[in-house]
């Protein structure tokens, strides 16, 4: 089964993952005040967090693979005109048109830890291309760190220490590390990058 197939039937099972709004959101935003206003929101879900970057004046690129979440997410925030959902597999991001310099602000919530190791590079490094120099990418992963934790936390990719190693182009600004508050022995790992 294709990933996009997977995300669709969870979405179909009325399952809504990663749902909502973080509160380090607002405070990320507040604090580096990322330039320019074209967001790029990856695995954006049912779209609150694209729905809520809006409200700080940025015009949302909201992607997922899942067209069963983009259907919801176009339903649910219809009347909003500064976000334009896409269902799009993020490895597809060059597709996208965007210029050199044009992106300030990316949010990936453990959406491109899902990709292989190479294809998180390769992601990394088209994100980078596509930044201004005043921008900031918010990115998270998930660590397992006990017999608890599940299955699939287990078999993702690259760790956050390998994250860190792996990173070309990019200064992290900030890491918060805490235990996961769904997810059984399982610690989530929170970067604020910008480009170098």
């Amino acid at each position: 089964m294709s990933m996009g197939k997977h995300w669709d039937n969870v979405y179909d099972s009325g399952l809504t993952p990663w749902s909502g709004v973080p509160r380090f959101l607002d405070d990320i935003q507040g604090k580096y005040r990322p330039l320019p206003l074209i967001a790029l929101d990856i695995g954006t879900g049912t779209g609150e967090k694209a729905d809520r970057l809006t409200s700080k004046g940025y015009r949302v690129y909201a992607i997922d693979i899942s067209e069963e979440a983009i259907k919801k997410a176009k339903q649910k925030f219809i009347s909003n005109p500064d976000i334009k959902f896409n269902q799009a597999d993020v490895n597809d991001i060059d597709k996208f048109g965007f210029e050199p310099g044009s992106i300030g602000f990316v949010l990936d919530l453990v959406s491109s830890q899902f990709l292989t190791k190479d294809q998180q590079r390769t992601l990394f490094r088209r994100i980078r291309k596509f930044l201004a120099p005043t921008a900031y990418v918010v990115h998270s992963r998930l660590r397992p760190v006990g017999d608890k934790a599940p299955n699939w936390v287990k078999r993702l990719a690259m760790s956050p220490e390998n994250f860190e190693r792996e990173l070309d182009g990019f200064e992290v600004v900030e890491r918060v590390k805490q235990m996961s508050k769904n997810l059984p022995d399982t610690e989530l790992h929170r970067y604020v990058l910008r480009p170098i």
